[in-house]
């Protein structure tokens, strides 16, 4: 059985394995009672006077609600996460870790000047599911017995956020605002301005590439977001000025997808609070 596991966990990107074991072990250990349900929440006032310094991480992918909220949240940031990294950006995890890397400091400094929330979960899942719709806007997602175009994603959760808690709307938009500046530079700003070709205002510093490789690994997502392998070899860094390829090129147009929250028609659905499209 230990091998069954270890095989599992070796078929999930870095990246990705890192964000999900992080986040459930986080919840079950603070569930269970031997990690305080303060130990991953963050406050920039008392930050720097404990040097607790996990706590902007850990405030990233805090688990938060009862265990079927939690259960969609860690699921949704799993295959959200797994389709980033093995399909959008084919495997290479450098440029991967580099766009975690520009969407979490841009939370960061959203949260400590506009919102001052102790967790930022909900902004973190927002800029996942906005850059998953990049890819897969033209699949179909279905909420209980509803099913529509992923590109109505995004609305559809913010209303959900407005409806369920008003107070979670603004880190939802500070998510959306966050995923979409990295979308602009690294996508629309070039076919605007085609000498952006001289320097890439996004592209991952070397020493990612030393630290992470460069070389596209094997991984490839298969769960519930509807993607499957590029069938060219410019899919796989498709979309975001990564490369041949049309946005969504790891996932045929009009498969149905699960979203956030959502369910593959078909499939059982979950009700709760906390159950909401993409956070």
């Amino acid at each position: 059985m230990p091998n069954v596991y270890n095989e599992f966990l070796k078929q999930i990107p870095p990246v990705t394995r890192v964000l999900t074991i992080t986040s459930v072990s986080v919840f079950v250990l603070s569930r269970l009672g031997f990690l305080s349900p303060y130990f991953p929440y963050n406050q920039w006032s008392t930050l720097f006077k404990t040097w607790e310094l996990w706590r902007p991480f850990t405030a990233l992918v805090a688990i938060q609600g009862n265990a079927i909220s939690a259960f969609y949240t860690a699921y949704q940031m799993y295959s959200y996460s797994n389709d980033m990294e093995a399909n959008h950006y084919g495997g290479i995890t450098a440029r991967y870790a580099w766009w975690l890397t520009f969407i979490s400091v841009f939370i960061w400094i959203g949260d400590y000047l506009l919102i001052n929330s102790p967790f930022y979960t909900r902004a973190f899942m927002m800029a996942l599911t906005y850059a998953w719709v990049q890819d897969h806007k033209y699949n179909q997602v279905s909420f209980y017995f509803v099913s529509f175009s992923a590109k109505f994603l995004l609305p559809v959760n913010l209303f959900i956020s407005l409806l369920d808690d008003p107070t979670d709307l603004y880190p939802c938009i500070l998510g959306i605002v966050a995923a979409h500046t990295f979308y602009f530079l690294d996508t629309i700003y070039p076919t605007v301005y085609p000498t952006y070709g001289k320097f890439r205002i996004v592209e991952p510093p070397q020493f990612f590439y030393k630290l992470f490789g460069t070389e596209s690994s094997a991984y490839t997502s298969h769960i519930g977001t509807g993607s499957q392998a590029p069938t060219n070899p410019g899919a796989a860094a498709n979309a975001w000025g990564m490369g041949g390829g049309s946005a969504g090129g790891g996932a045929a147009e009009g498969a149905t997808t699960t979203g956030a929250s959502m369910r593959s028609e078909g499939s059982s659905s979950f009700s709760g609070r906390g159950q909401r499209l993409g956070t």
